[in-house]
């Protein structure tokens, strides 16, 4: 009986190690997920508060706010390109291709200031 005393409390300890080896892999999933999360947080803040500071200091002769001023005309140029190799417009506040004559754009919503500009003209 000794010997099986000795094979069940074996068991016992090898089920209670295997059960907090799945506690332990659980907690460090949980505590994973919850990194990158906060992570991603961290990121689009950081994201938002440099568009912010470029568009409060668009003025500035800052060797990167005039980069980024490059890049975005550049941005720009390379929708409206694109734009009218598809045969539509580029929206001015998602990038994305709309049909010429289109009062909004289909994917962001925004009213088409190239529209407004026409209808300005034509009310005067």
């Amino acid at each position: 009986m000794d010997i099986i005393d000795r094979i069940g409390e074996t068991i016992t300890q090898v089920g209670n190690a295997a059960g907090q080896k799945a506690k332990d892999v659980s907690e460090y999933a949980k505590l994973t997920s919850e990194l990158h999360s906060l992570e991603k947080k961290q990121q689009d803040l950081f994201l938002e508060l440099g568009k912010r500071f470029f568009e409060e200091n668009m003025d500035s002769k800052d060797e990167a706010v005039e980069a980024l001023k490059e890049i975005a005309a550049d941005v720009d140029h390379l929708k409206e390109q694109i734009a009218g190799l598809k045969g539509g417009d580029s929206c001015p506040s998602c990038g994305a291709v709309v049909p010429k004559g289109s009062k909004f754009c289909n994917s962001c919503g925004a009213k088409l200031s190239i529209f407004e500009e026409e209808e300005t003209t034509e009310e005067e």
